[in-house]
């Protein structure tokens, strides 16, 4: 994992809230350890507590603050990493396991549902559309990215099921992922067909064969496999 450091010089405030007070409250709550943001500059002596894997700041031995930098196969923000953004302070992570083992695209009826996206964030929109039009069709029926959509994991609720290039993404580091995964309490990829939020046409949607790679259109009434993602 690699740190990019910041300049703080001395003694200023945090946003609104008087320096003086702020500080007194770092070993009081781990949630500042998300939002701190400094105007100016700040003299740190005591900051044990940003020391966690969800903290996008940490604390150095000197007392200096750095901004954390993620990598392919760090287990944060709820699962593990598998792309990060230039900056490395922003990415994806898909969750440690599989939610179902073989679950349909459709919610009964094949339904044209706009959810045709694809790309780095695109299946966040996908998953949004396509409970929206498909609910109607079914309230109290289950299909892939309800399930998504619905996940809460390690205190988040904002999963989605993977656009088209987003679950290539996934599998591109499936290795790393796996291995993470494992390590963290959860389970590897199986060699089976997944899932992608992508729509393709009416009757079929983009899924990816964890064995060999290929996507296809696949007929939404299938049954396939999902792994949920969220972005940090």
């Amino acid at each position: 994992m690699s740190i990019r450091f910041l300049n703080f010089k001395t003694s200023q405030r945090l946003q609104f809230i008087p320096w003086f007070m702020a500080f007194a409250l770092l070993p009081m709550t781990d949630v500042l350890a998300q939002h701190l943001d400094v105007v100016g500059s700040a003299r740190v002596s005591e900051m044990d507590t940003l020391n966690m894997l969800q903290a996008n700041i940490v604390s150095m031995a000197d007392g200096t603050l750095a901004l954390r930098q993620f990598e392919v196969g760090d287990y944060a923000h709820g699962g593990i990493v598998f792309w990060v953004d230039e900056s490395g302070e922003h990415g994806l992570v898909c969750d440690t396991a599989d939610i179902h083992d073989g679950i349909a695209w459709r919610n009964g009826t094949d339904r044209v549902t706009n959810a045709t996206g694809d790309g780095v964030g695109a299946g966040e929109m996908n998953t949004v559309l396509a409970i929206a039009m498909q609910t109607n069709d079914n309230t109290t029926g289950e299909f892939a990215a309800l399930l998504c959509a619905e996940l809460m994991r390690a205190g988040y609720g904002d999963w989605y099921l993977p656009s088209k290039e987003e679950l290539n993404l996934m599998y591109d580091q499936r290795a790393i992922i796996n291995t993470s995964s494992t390590a963290n309490g959860g389970s590897a990829f199986v060699g089976a067909d997944y899932w992608s939020s992508t729509e393709l046409t009416t009757s079929g949607a983009s899924e990816q064969n964890f064995g060999n790679g290929t996507q296809n259109n696949q007929s939404k009434q299938g049954l396939n496999r999902v792994r949920a993602i969220r972005a940090f």
